[in-house]
């Protein structure tokens, strides 16, 4: 499995947590960049992209999606967690009924 983040700090977090878990030992790789330059050099490479409270930190979430789908080996397989709808609402990728 591997971890990708832009922040250097949140990488040295990660690793930090993972050598609570000696089962985790070599099954985990970190690395310090962001998800659209990453693209440049895995893309295709992954089973699943993951995206986990990010992409209302990002300015061109068009542009950041498209980059974490192209990492993918096959379409669909990308989950997002955030905290706000609201971007979901205003692009109609989430319709909501009453």
């Amino acid at each position: 499995m591997t971890g990708i983040d832009a922040s250097s700090d949140l990488i040295e977090v990660a690793q930090h947590h993972a050598k609570l878990d000696p089962s985790l030992d070599d099954r985990l790789n970190y690395i310090h960049t962001a998800a659209e330059t990453h693209v440049n050099e895995a893309s295709g490479k992954y089973d699943a992209v993951v995206s986990s409270e990010v992409i209302e930190h990002i300015h061109d979430k068009d542009f950041f999606l498209e980059q974490c789908v192209r990492l993918l080996k096959v379409l669909f397989q990308f989950l997002w967690c955030f905290l706000s709808y609201m971007w979901l609402l205003h692009k109609n990728f989430l319709s909501i009924s009453a």
